[in-house]
């Protein structure tokens, strides 16, 4: 593997982590949201 290529793996498991955190967030969110409104 190249510079190049490692750089793209390292960016792109970064970013496909912070997703996964942030929409595992946003969802526990949502189900919060949804117990207020009932």
């Amino acid at each position: 593997m190249n510079f190049l290529e490692i750089i793209i793996f390292f960016w792109s498991t970064i970013f496909i982590v912070s997703g996964m955190y942030l929409g595992h967030k946003s969802h526990k969110r949502k189900k919060e949201l949804q117990n207020l409104f009932q």
